[in-house]
């Protein structure tokens, strides 16, 4: 079945919250990260939920410029590039993962529901199916 079709979403008269990781500065010394996280029930059937995780880790400030944060011991690291209007279509990630998007936009989408957001839940947990993504092509891209 083909994805919905793309729409260029709500207007906002302020820029809207970003769903990918942000940072909240409590004070100069400490910034804390926060990920929207989007994981799977470890059991089937799998389903998929949306949690906001706040890493206990602070930002480290170095001498020269810029903020360094660690991430956790890895086993693999792995650079994807993927072309605009790509579809990785219903799928499940085969381990757990930090995934970053450089640039441009990725769409989430969940079986059961006819919405589809790139805004984050409010209060409500979100639980769905395994999701499918794609990345619709940018303006400049």
């Amino acid at each position: 079945m083909p994805p919905p079709p793309l729409s260029p979403g709500p207007q906002w008269s302020e820029p809207p919250q970003s769903l990918f990781p942000s940072t909240h500065e409590y004070s100069n010394a400490t910034t804390t990260l926060y990920i929207t996280a989007l994981t799977n029930h470890p059991s089937p059937p799998y389903n998929a939920r949306l949690e906001c995780w706040s890493l206990a880790t602070p930002f480290t400030t170095y001498p020269t410029v810029g903020r360094a944060l660690s991430l956790g011991n890895v086993d693999n690291a792995t650079y994807v590039v993927l072309p605009p209007r790509s579809a990785e279509g219903w799928h499940r990630p085969p381990h757990l993962m930090f995934f970053v998007l450089l640039s441009g936009m990725a769409q989430v989408f969940a079986p059961r529901t006819n919405a589809n957001s790139v805004m984050p839940p409010r209060s409500e947990d979100m639980v769905r199916s395994p999701r499918q993504t794609q990345h619709p092509r940018v303006s400049g891209m």
